[in-house]
């Protein structure tokens, strides 16, 4: 009795089996495979928990009866029933050998099998000591020797071939190892054998095991009835029909669901809408663990989940698919959120699959699948972003736009959410994001997927603006390759746009296909301002697409620009370049808030804060700030402004950034609107600049007029005057063709020679620093040396200041008549008569009076020592001298000279407490001077008799306070008074000889 009730406790599994493949079959008969998933995996859940009770009771039993002979019956009897229904030979030894153990030789008392059984259980796969090694290494060898599958010839002799096998599988108190051997037998048994076979008896003998072992505890188990279960679904799809795989869908997909599940079955709807819509992933949400704990084979069971679907839409149902695309999109739904990268990228393959296969009839969960994968675009690992990417591309053809949206971070401008009123209403831009994305491949990907959805998705027109801005950013992208492809994609978009409205754009395309404002396409210089990837003008489409959703982007760019994060600042100074090249002529309506702009941009970067006082150190500090942050925007704001002067009419931006140059604009704002002028200018073309409107100067003109302002040259603060000079570089070495002209070039250096205040290039001053750049672009426009850049323009820089009012003369106008006349070079006699005569203008007006500037430097030493150096410089008349003369001066000049100088001389003598320092370099200038006036070659002697007694005088006041005069001063006495006397010996020796 003890043998007949064990025998049913062993086989109640196959019973309960039995049962679900009834039950499977009237399912079937009955109903869509659809309808009966759920109620499957119930019942297969159950199955389970019915044989694992069956085996506790029996376990118990068994213990109860052990040291019994009872219990060896019921041991044999349940072998016997193994041979009975398998009729495999080897088991028949197996008995005999066991009856022979109990008939002659010791017995094994059943609890001893038992605890064998229930350790090899509890190891699972891990069997630490050595007899467990040699049992593997022996079970591998037997699984090399059955390698060899003899020829089968009917599904019969194949389902007797694998029956010993599938029992093995079903017996769970076999050690692990034992079902590992016996799937892999079956899977070699499936590999080899002929298809045609294999599909007759696949559902019943290889499919239904294998899926049954997906619950077993140990994860080689799992794992190889999943690879077994692989094996089948292919051998199947190699048949000719195919349908067999059909038929091991309604098995398949609840178990494979079930695995790929959270633990306990399926979370709530609204649980998973609330984890996976974007606008609410601030809110935590505990995710449950996975019924499959290992990552590899979670990413096994999808792969098979996924490719029996792809095999069963291959043999022509799709149907079936639709049947079961739910279970799918289950799996997909929470395979998304998997903590491992392959599953996820795995559930993005599915999803696009998925998409492929339905198409719109995704629709009703499309939004949900979007919103379920958006948050991997910002996985840590790149290759997930280019799945989600390629799976989202799909996705929303499938009636899945809307979700753009909330991609993009979309908010209506006049509907403000309730939830806003409540709390925070936060949304992720993730297209931002990826835009930004450090991985080149990810912004490719993303590219990719915008001109995708921009050129083939019926809702495009609708999503257009909120699109198109990051695919012009893309266009100024690091990457060649991405901003090439953005490039291609915008031309692409704008010959859809040319096409779809032709009606609007074909007067432009008939009578304008060459020409822009005059400029010609072909022009080198307008191509030459094109940035990296531009090589030739963008296509009417693309410049109209762009000038239509420029408005609504202009405001982030140039806010963002001004803001504080450098890459961010560099990336929007890149967009707006961008957008230039397609606007074109189209940038006048923006000029002014782009002028404001690039002002501002440009002020932060030319102040100055060297000569300020200590009050002013937080002020200070605030300013260094913003030149920093604006530093690295500078060269793209550059040639911004460049692309404004090549394709705006000169006069529109003209009249913004003059406006700007008044007096009541402060400072560091007035030095950036003269940098702003000179890159404008580096982009207008020559004709536009000399272009002389009904009314008014030129743009060129206009632009003189204000370097040569006093209020611009002769400015308090630092910045303005360095600008000047920067604005001279810029303009000379951006369009030398334009301003190289020689008036044009004496004009400009006049202006930094103004703005200089005689600071020599070698120092370090910011000033110099300017002011050698400038004579640098000078020179090359002149095609001479920086040091012949004034002898080469002398005669025009004179010319403004010999009929500049005596009382309109400025230390800044005194500082450049000393440069000039200090220059080297030859002067010519008009050029001597005019440099003596300003400088013995210049000498005796009011800017020299008490030897200081003007009353509100008279405070600054470092100014009067300036001054001081500028006077010693014009009294000395560095000029005359015999290697620059190139004729004998007048005798008026010569008179002019020698009062002048005897005047420095008599001022320094009475001034009170003269330091020994002004008296050797003022009153030893002026006396060497004189001298040199004396040279016959000089000087006539007509014009030396009509001086001797003025110096004659002069020479006896200095030698009578001897004692107060320096030393060098006497020398120079002497050698004045050795000159005079050889030039009246020689008028005596010359009469005398007359006579």
């Amino acid at each position: 009795s003890s043998a007949r009730s064990a025998a049913p406790r062993r086989g109640g599994r196959h019973a309960m089996a039995s049962d679900v493949d009834a039950i499977w079959a009237s399912l079937k008969a009955t109903s869509a495979p659809s309808q009966h998933a759920a109620r499957a995996k119930a019942l297969l859940r159950d199955a389970t928990l019915g044989v694992s009770s069956d085996s506790k009771k029996s376990t118990h039993s068994d213990r109860a009866a052990a040291g019994k002979a009872e219990g060896c019956r019921a041991l044999l009897s349940r072998v016997s029933v193994t041979k009975s229904s398998t009729g495999d030979t080897h088991t028949e030894s197996t008995t005999n050998t066991v009856e022979g153990g109990e008939a002659g030789g010791p017995k094994q008392p059943k609890d001893a099998v038992q605890a064998t059984t229930a350790t090899g259980d509890a190891r699972g796969d891990e069997l630490p000591n050595a007899s467990s090694s040699n049992e593997n290494a022996d079970d591998e060898k037997q699984l090399a020797i059955d390698s060899a599958v003899p020829a089968i010839e009917s599904a019969d002799s194949l389902k007797k071939k694998v029956a010993r096998d599938v029992n093995v599988l079903s017996d769970l108190q076999s050690p692990p190892t034992s079902r590992v051997l016996a799937l892999r037998r079956i899977q070699n048994v499936a590999t080899q054998v002929d298809p045609r076979f294999l599909t007759q008896v696949a559902v019943d003998c290889f499919a239904k095991p294998a899926l049954r072992r997906l619950e077993d505890k140990s994860e080689r188990v799992r794992e190889g009835a999943i690879d077994l279960f692989v094996v089948v679904v292919q051998q199947c799809q190699r048949d000719e029909g195919g349908c067999c795989v059909v038929e091991i869908l309604p098995y398949a997909v609840p178990a494979l669901r079930h695995r790929l599940g959270p633990v306990g079955g399926d979370t709530d709807d609204d649980e998973n809408e609330n984890r996976q819509r974007p606008a609410r992933e601030k809110e935590k949400v505990t995710r449950l663990d996975p019924t499959e704990p290992s990552e590899e084979i979670r990413l096994k069971l999808l792969t098979a989940f996924i490719n029996t679907l792809r095999a069963a839409s291959t043999s022509g149902s799709e149907n079936a698919i639709a049947a079961y695309a739910s279970d799918l999109v289950s799996a997909l739904t929470y395979a998304a959120d998997d903590s491992f990268s392959e599953v996820v990228c795995e559930a993005c393959v599915g999803l696009g699959f998925l998409t492929q296969t339905l198409g719109r009839r995704l629709a009703p969960v499309a939004k949900k699948l979007a919103w379920t994968f958006a948050p991997n675009l910002t996985h840590k690992k790149s290759k997930v972003r280019v799945a989600t990417l390629d799976a989202l591309r799909q996705l929303m053809h499938c009636g899945a736009h809307e979700t753009i949206l909330d991609l993009c971070a979309f908010k209506h401008p006049n509907l403000v959410p309730i939830k806003a009123f409540y709390g925070e209403d936060l949304k992720v831009n993730y297209f931002g994001k990826l835009v930004l994305d450090t991985v080149p491949q990810v912004r490719f990907a993303f590219i990719q997927t915008l001109g995708d959805w921009m050129t083939s998705l019926v809702e495009r027109v609708d999503h257009e603006p909120r699109l198109l801005p990051y695919v012009v950013s893309a266009v100024a992208d690091g990457d060649t390759k991405v901003s090439t492809y953005a490039l291609e994609l915008i031309e692409k978009l704008g010959a859809q746009y040319e096409m779809e409205h032709e009606k609007d754009l074909k007067p432009v395309m008939t009578y304008m296909p060459e020409f822009l404002e005059g400029v010609s396409l072909h022009n080198t210089h307008v191509k030459s301002l094109y940035p990296a990837p531009f090589l030739e003008r963008p296509r009417l489409g693309a410049r109209v697409l762009v000038k239509n959703n420029f408005p609504a982007v202009v405001n982030p760019i140039l806010a963002e620009i001004g803001g504080w994060q450098a890459e961010a600042r560099v990336r929007a100074a890149k967009l707006l370049r961008a957008n230039l090249v397609f606007l074109e002529e189209n940038a006048t309506q923006h000029c002014q808030q782009l002028c404001v702009a690039f002002v501002k941009v440009m002020s932060a970067v030319s102040g100055d804060t060297h000569h300020q006082t200590n009050a002013n150190a937080n002020a200070n500090s605030q300013n260094d700030s913003a030149r920093q942050r604006a530093s690295d925007v500078v060269p793209v704001i550059g040639e911004c402004c460049r692309l404004i002067g090549a394709f705006v009419t000169p006069n529109e931006w003209l009249e913004v950034a003059l406006g700007m140059c008044g007096d009541e604009t402060e400072s560091p704002s007035k030095a950036g609107a003269l940098v702003v002028i000179a890159e404008l200018c580096g982009g207008a073309s020559i004709d536009a600049m000399e272009k002389t409107p009904e009314t008014g100067a030129s743009p060129i003109d206009k632009i003189l007029s204000l370097l040569q302002s006093p209020a611009i040259y002769d400015s308090s603060d630092t910045s303005v005057r360095v600008a000047v000079c920067r604005v001279v570089e810029i303009l000379l070495r951006a369009r030398p063709e334009t301003w190289g002209r020689k008036d044009r070039v004496a004009r400009l250096v006049g202006a930094a020679l103004r703005a200089a205040r005689g600071d020599s290039p070698k120092n370090d001053s910011s000033e110099a620093r300017a002011f050698g750049a400038a004579l640098a672009a000078a020179a090359t426009a002149l095609r001479c040396t920086p040091p012949d850049v004034v002898s080469t323009v002398r005669s025009e820089l004179l010319n403004p200041l010999a009929v500049l009012p005596p009382k309109a003369w400025r230390v800044s106008d005194a500082s450049a008549l000393a440069q000039i006349v200090s220059a080297r070079g030859v002067f010519s006699k008009d050029q001597t008569s005019v440099s003596i005569r300003l400088c013995s203008l210049v000498a005796f007006s009011r800017v020299f009076g008490n030897k200081t500037a003007d009353a509100t430097d008279s405070g600054n030493v470092d100014t009067n020592r300036h001054v001081r150096s500028i006077h010693q410089t014009l009294v000395s008349f560095p000029f005359v001298r015999t290697t620059n003369i190139a004729e004998r001066l007048s005798d008026e000049d010569v008179v002019l000279l020698v009062r002048t100088a005897l005047q420095a001389v008599s001022d320094e003598t009475r001034a009170d407490k003269p330091t020994k320092e002004t008296e050797k370099s003022s009153s030893s200038s002026a006396l060497a001077a004189i001298t040199e006036a004396l040279d016959g070659n000089i000087s006539s002697i007509a014009a030396v008799f009509h001086v001797t007694g003025e110096i004659a005088a002069r020479v006896v006041s200095v030698l009578e306070n001897c004692g107060e005069t320096p030393a060098d001063v006497r020398a120079r006495v002497v050698d004045l008074a050795r000159a005079l006397a050889v030039r009246v010996t020689e008028r005596t020796t010359s009469t005398d000889a007359t006579s």
